[in-house]
C-alpha cells in the first residue's frame, strides 16, 4: 500500500478562520473568473477563429487583481491557476 497524502487537522484561531476563508474566497474568484475568460475565448474562437486554432491555456491571474484581492498572499493565486491550468488542459 502507498502513501497517497497526509492529513492534518486545523484548529485555528478566530481571526486565523477569517484570514484563511477571506484566502480561499480569492482562489475562488480567481478560478470563477479564469472559467468565465475560458468560455469567452472558446465561443470566440468557434465564431471567429478557423476550426484548427488551439485556445489559449495560460496560468495568468494579473488581469482580475485588484484591491479586493490584495491581502491574499501571491503564492495562493499562483496555486490556484497552476490548478487551474492542470485541470483545463487535460
Amino acid at each position: 500500500m502507498s502513501l497517497t497524502g497526509i492529513k492534518f487537522r486545523s484548529n485555528p484561531k478566530v481571526e486565523q478562520k477569517k484570514t484563511l476563508s477571506q484566502w480561499m474566497g480569492c482562489a475562488r474568484f480567481v478560478w470563477n473568473a479564469k472559467c468565465e475568460e475560458n468560455d469567452y475565448l472558446y465561443k470566440f474562437k468557434q465564431k471567429y477563429l478557423p476550426i484548427n486554432t488551439k485556445t489559449p491555456i495560460d496560468q495568468s491571474y494579473a488581469q482580475f487583481k485588484s484591491k479586493e484581492l490584495s491581502p491574499c498572499p501571491s503564492q495562493i493565486l499562483r496555486n490556484t491557476m497552476c490548478t487551474w491550468r492542470e485541470t483545463m488542459g487535460h
